[in-house]
């Protein structure tokens, strides 16, 4: 019997602490691609709306059930109590290897407003609507049902990216050391995101 296809589904916010055209391997060796959408609440009950009902009917088709009805019922994201924003969780393995030993390699696609494909970095502050799909799972280990967002495509609304330049406000030029452009830059590493979309705390 063919795998029914997965149901996808959207939501429309700002990206934060994003891993989405290079896979972050800091904590899966394998690589892991994953991003934070920030949300108001109007977007987060429509998408609470979608999302709910995806995990409750894999808790009633659950047969083991009736043995766990103390487990919780989580939901992949945060509250800002500062902004009263929510801050839901995405990620998706970048390869996965199968029962026969074959490997599949997972990507995400980026696109422009205009459905165009783009090789744009997007940043966090980064207004953008994401396509994803969502897996209900029961663990043993934390007693708890949720869901697992899987991004496959981000369209771009409004691109931040990230500055080569610094800034020089107070500085003279003085006698001393000249980049000849011989170093290799290293991995760059994202300031967190603030509530409002600028570089700064989180939350």
């Amino acid at each position: 019997m063919a795998k029914a296809k997965q149901q996808n589904y959207f939501i429309k916010g700002t990206l934060v602490y994003r891993h989405l055209k290079t896979p972050d391997t800091k904590f899966n060796a394998a690589g892991e691609y994953s991003t934070k959408v920030r949300v108001d609440a109007e977007e987060h009950e429509r998408v609470l709306a979608l999302l709910e009902p995806v995990r409750d009917a894999y808790i009633e088709n659950d047969p083991k059930a009736e043995d766990r009805e103390d487990w919780r019922k989580k939901m992949p994201f945060k509250k800002d109590k500062e902004s009263g924003d929510f801050v839901w969780s995405f990620k998706q393995k970048a390869t996965h290897t199968k029962a026969d030993g074959d490997t599949i390699n997972f990507s995400v696609a980026i696109i422009d407003a205009s459905l165009k494909p783009t090789n744009a970095n997007p940043w966090g502050g980064t207004v953008a609507k994401l396509r994803f799909t969502a897996q209900p799972y029961g663990m043993d280990s934390s007693e708890a049902y949720g869901l697992s967002l899987r991004p496959n495509c981000v369209q771009i609304l409004e691109l931040v990216t990230g500055s080569g330049g610094a800034n020089t406000e107070g500085f003279e030029q003085e006698e001393g050391f000249e980049d000849d452009g011989s170093f290799v830059a290293e991995e760059e590493v994202e300031a967190p995101v603030g509530s409002d979309g600028s570089e700064g705390a989180d939350f």
